[in-house]
């Protein structure tokens, strides 16, 4: 990105503008959990991939995760 694009994105950027593109009232508590997990949970995609230490693997989806919450 250009300086100069960042620089009027940053200078034009407002959490208002956030706050109302994601549904967040004024005063209302900032939900990630809601704003992220919950919006795609009927997508059927996987969410989160877990690798442990011994190379397992294990997927779970935007529902898996709205459940377990």
């Amino acid at each position: 990105m250009a300086q100069s694009s960042y620089s009027a994105l940053r200078n034009s950027f407002s959490w208002r503008g956030v706050r109302s593109a994601l549904g967040w009232g004024e005063d209302n508590t900032v939900c990630l959990a809601q704003s992220i997990i919950d919006r795609h949970k009927d997508s059927g995609r996987v969410a989160l991939i877990f690798i442990d230490k011994s190379g397992m693997e294990s997927r779970f989806t935007y529902r898996e995760l709205s459940e377990a919450s």
